[in-house]
């Protein structure tokens, strides 16, 4: 075959190609750190997917994370399985409020106040009616007006709208099957059987 042959260039070209690596192998590879040896003695070579081991490195990783949504999420998953709101829940809207709540994709101020880049102190509660303001003052002068009320500026964030909101009042009142003494926890709170009642809470 003579030097200047396509084919031969083609040959050439082929063989000076980097070997591509499948992606079952690259998945492969990924997947190591998952991996625990088999316990077969025919084959001690072999080794096995452990659903167990990825589950623990999921939660531990999970445990680390440091962001103020992350943490409480992490709060209120009590464990690695599915939540009995999905299968309780009697519609799609109504798990739909408890899963937004749940991930932090709510209208609190914890969370709008994080997209607008304010700081975390500054996230207050605007339901909590913490001035007495006079139209006849001048707004720079309300701060003498401040109340001294230990709940003054508190960050809206969910335990606060759940359990102490005084804008909620009401809604506490309405729902007080879901207020039970045992219940002082934002994960106690979220994960009550009453699914329906507790989306209604939370609309």
């Amino acid at each position: 075959m003579g030097t200047d042959r396509l084919l031969q260039h083609a040959y050439i070209a082929d063989r000076r190609l980097k070997p591509e690596v499948s992606w079952r192998l690259r998945l492969e590879h990924q997947l190591q750190g998952l991996l625990i040896p088999s316990p077969t003695e025919e084959q001690p070579h072999r080794r096995q997917f452990s659903l167990v081991s990825a589950h623990s490195q999921h939660i531990q990783q999970l445990s680390l994370e440091t962001s103020s949504k992350s943490m409480t999420y992490h709060q209120i998953k009590l464990g690695y399985a599915c939540e009995p709101y999905i299968q309780q829940a009697n519609n799609s809207h109504l798990r739909k409020i408890i899963a937004q709540f749940r991930t932090g994709s709510h209208w609190l101020h914890i969370e709008t106040g994080r997209h607008k880049k304010l700081a975390k102190q500054d996230r207050t509660c605007p339901m909590c009616f913490d001035k007495l303001t006079n139209p006849g003052i001048a707004p720079e002068c309300w701060d003498a007006f401040d109340s001294d009320d230990e709940s003054s500026g508190h960050i809206e964030d969910e335990h606060h709208a759940i359990f102490d909101c005084s804008g909620y009042t009401y809604a506490r009142e309405l729902f007080q099957d879901l207020f039970q003494s045992h219940i002082t926890s934002i994960s106690q709170f979220l994960n009550q059987p009453q699914c329906n009642r507790l989306a209604k809470f939370l609309t």
